[in-house]
């Protein structure tokens, strides 16, 4: 089921290259189309879901089964005012963001932690293709389309109005449209 068109109560817009076309205009002010990649997008200004800790858990962790990342990176801006939680390896914090990677199995951990600190700002959950890719630049969407080939996923959480991703379609991957649909 695919959907291009959406009310919150419909839970997320899913729009699939093969059909459909979800238009960004970069920076650079170039247009960039899906229409033709391997990129789904999926978005939803249902605040009721995006600040639902439970609720993304349940996204990050359909999205980790169904595209295998090596790794799952996590940035936070600006940083939450506490010490850098345990479960995120390799983390680097300041005032501005909080960049790390979740360490396995810590979903549960994570999910604590979003409910206790996701008040405002921006999250981001990069599921990288292949280890140590680590991208410790600040490129978000649409920018972020320049240069998707080492993302297996890509979950942008604005919360002051919506949540907006893509996963990187395969032979792999074709469940995730019902999947995310169900969500």
């Amino acid at each position: 089921m695919t959907r291009t068109k959406h009310t919150p109560s419909e839970g997320l817009a899913i729009y699939d290259p093969r059909n459909n076309d979800r238009i960004f205009k970069l920076s650079n002010s170039e247009i960039w189309h899906s229409r033709g990649t391997e990129l789904l997008f999926f978005e939803t200004d249902d605040r009721s879901r995006f600040t639902n800790g439970r609720w993304l858990i349940t996204l990050v962790d359909l999205l980790r089964d169904e595209t295998q990342p090596s790794e799952i990176e996590l940035c936070v801006e600006p940083s939450p005012k506490c010490a850098n939680p345990k479960w995120i390896s390799d983390a680097v914090s300041d005032d501005k963001r909080l960049l790390g990677k979740l360490r396995p199995h810590a979903l549960d951990d994570l999910r604590s932690f979003y409910d206790a600190y996701a008040m405002y700002g921006r999250w981001v959950f990069r599921g990288l293709r292949s280890p140590g890719q680590m991208r410790s630049n600040t490129a978000y969407l649409p920018d972020i389309l320049t240069s998707p080939e080492s993302l297996a996923f890509y979950v942008e959480i604005d919360l002051d109005g919506m949540l907006i991703g893509f996963v990187r379609l395969s032979p792999a991957t074709e469940g995730v449209i019902d999947k995310l649909a169900a969500l």
